[in-house]
């Protein structure tokens, strides 16, 4: 066999097995799927990338605003807890009349110690609103509350007539004044 030849052949054959072993089998679990390359422990295989298999923030309101969009005074309860709402240890509540149409009640974050012996503070959450028209009719609005897709310090609940709205207050303008016509 002529050497041109075989060099030839040891070309096409070594570029043959290096396409054959550069992809790996899918799930091989001592590849790192996102480099290519080997782990550095094989017995550890890479984690999942980020957001994948994580649990998602919580959808918590810790402070913000009720405004009154209703043509009568109502009376509201924003209702607050610790980190279950069955710890009635750090239930809290916050109560105020509110005037029709211009009426606002400001709630802000409250903080609590699950332990005493703790150095940190926890906050508390909203996870009830209720109201009390002036003609007797009662609306709640429980969490998990509209619109929230992780922790919120400042948000807005709209009282109108038949329900209780939960408002992003960052939200686009045009969007909130079509939900105030709604």
């Amino acid at each position: 066999m002529p050497a041109a030849l075989d060099v030839t052949l040891d070309n096409e054959v070594a570029s043959t097995l290096a396409a054959a072993t550069s992809g790996t089998a899918p799930g091989d679990p001592n590849i790192n799927p996102h480099t290519g390359k080997p782990h550095r422990n094989p017995r550890y295989p890479t984690p999942p990338p980020h957001g994948l298999g994580l649990l998602p923030p919580p959808k918590f309101v810790h402070s913000g605003t009720v405004r009154n969009l209703t043509n009568q005074s109502v009376h509201c309860t924003v209702h607050y807890c610790g980190h279950y709402i069955e710890d009635t240890q750090h239930l809290e509540t916050v109560e105020g009349d509110l005037e029709a149409k211009v009426g606002k009640l400001h709630f802000y974050e409250k903080k609590f110690r699950h332990r005493p012996e703790t150095t940190h503070d926890n906050r508390k959450r909203i996870y009830k609103l209720t109201v009390k028209r002036s003609d007797g009719i009662t609306m709640e609005l429980n969490e998990p509350f509209e619109n929230i897709d992780r922790p919120k310090a400042v948000w807005e609940f709209w009282v109108k007539d038949k329900k209780i709205l939960s408002i992003d207050p960052r939200e686009d303008q045009d969007l909130k004044e079509e939900k105030q016509k709604a």
